[in-house]
């Protein structure tokens, strides 16, 4: 016998909004509605440890997930300058210490501060 399940439309939206399991290769679509200017421009998710690049510089620490949001408190990052990726470096970098909250719907992945926002999708 099935019963029908009855939840208030707050509690949907609670599980609606649970970003599941993150971990992989996450490629940058778009850094503030733009593409990035290196095409490899990537997140990588795995067991609470990330590593990130806009082409240029790494940044590598430990996230977890709290409240909808990835919170990396202590990123490393190298410290080249590298022409015309500076200012995709720089919004990654801000967006990852920020503790950005999360929107995922399948193999896409937003990741939202108040300054900034990164669109990605899941490497295949």
């Amino acid at each position: 016998m099935h019963r029908a399940i009855s939840l208030p439309l707050a509690a949907l939206a609670v599980i609606a909004a649970a970003p599941g399991n993150l971990s992989g290769i996450w490629m940058v679509e778009t850094i503030d509605g733009k593409p990035p200017r290196y095409s490899g421009a990537s997140i990588e998710l795995s067991g609470g440890s990330l590593q990130a690049t806009a082409g240029c510089n790494a940044l590598s620490g430990s996230y977890t997930i709290e409240d909808g949001k990835l919170v990396a408190p202590s990123l490393i990052q190298t410290l080249m300058a590298c022409e015309n990726l500076m200012a995709d470096e720089s919004a990654l970098g801000a967006v990852l210490r920020g503790s950005p909250t999360i929107a995922r719907e399948g193999d896409k992945l937003r990741l939202t501060t108040t300054a900034h926002a990164l669109t990605l999708r899941l490497r295949r």
